[in-house]
């Protein structure tokens, strides 16, 4: 082995920590090789798309994910019906997921399942649903919307963070594993929520995963209704979301930082 290389400081932490369990002279062998590389993202629009907002022109709110219950989904739609059903604000929320069922994280049921799209189909003037679409018709999607969403509960990266702020259309997102690296208040919105000490959310106990959604649901309903009071600041923080994709993830910055690691390992 010639490098071992870890998208984030998180999942670099994350091994750091594995390698405790071998001796000093083997985990310092191994750490030397260690390094951290970010994944490259193209720019995909130069300029967020400013759009102006009222009732019948709501601001659009995206979540992508097959792994929707994981990835906040329940604790969006709660948030969603408040906002736009209870309070009437001009907010629509847009997902693209197949409500796949995991035993992870979340521990949905297939009662949550059977759940969601009975919220779903109840509710078209607030919500729309797309159970599954091509990655380029998710990009043209993406187009149409202002400001993206991943209020996860647990993902090892946040890849569609990146392809959101490559759009322009800044991230509300929780704070754990690496999303901290990839967004901030400066491009996005965070999510701060109960964690250990490498990154990863509390969830373990049903005590945790009660005290994990409740957050998440509150955390969005703050950070929307600030938005919607705002709405001026979403190019500005889709300006910053795609500095933020030019300067730490060029794909040819990535693929010289890829050659010189394997031509070092070829000397």
């Amino acid at each position: 082995c010639k490098g071992i290389i870890a998208w984030s400081e998180c999942a670099a932490g994350m091994q750091r920590d594995l390698l405790r369990e071998l001796p000093a002279e083997s985990r310092e062998r191994i750490l030397e090789k260690l390094l951290v590389l970010h994944p490259p993202q193209e720019v995909i629009l130069e300029e967020p798309i400013v759009r102006q907002y009222d009732a019948s022109r709501p601001i659009r709110f995206i979540l992508v994910g097959a792994a929707f219950f994981r990835k906040g989904g329940s604790e969006l739609l709660r948030a969603f019906e408040k906002l736009a059903k209870d309070e009437g604000l001009p907010v629509k929320l847009v997902v693209v997921s197949s409500l796949r069922l995991e035993p992870y994280a979340a521990r949905e049921t297939e009662a949550d399942v059977l759940w969601a799209k009975e919220k779903i189909a109840e509710n078209p003037e607030w919500i729309e649903y797309y159970e599954q679409l091509s990655h380029k018709e998710v990009f043209e999607l993406v187009k149409t919307c202002d400001v993206g969403l991943l209020p996860t509960w647990a993902d090892s990266y946040g890849l569609s963070v990146l392809e959101c702020q490559a759009h322009g259309v800044p991230v509300i997102s929780t704070d754990v594993r690496a999303l901290p690296e990839i967004n901030n208040t400066e491009c996005g919105w965070l999510i701060r929520v109960p964690k250990n000490d490498l990154g990863e959310a509390l969830y373990m106990t049903e005590e945790e995963r009660q005290k994990l959604s409740l957050q998440i649901q509150s955390g969005l309903e703050v950070i929307v209704r600030s938005i919607v009071g705002n709405p001026s600041v979403i190019p500005v923080k889709g300006r910053a979301s795609i500095e933020r994709i030019r300067r730490f993830h060029d794909p040819e910055a990535y693929a010289q930082s890829l050659r010189e690691i394997y031509q070092k390992a070829l000397r």
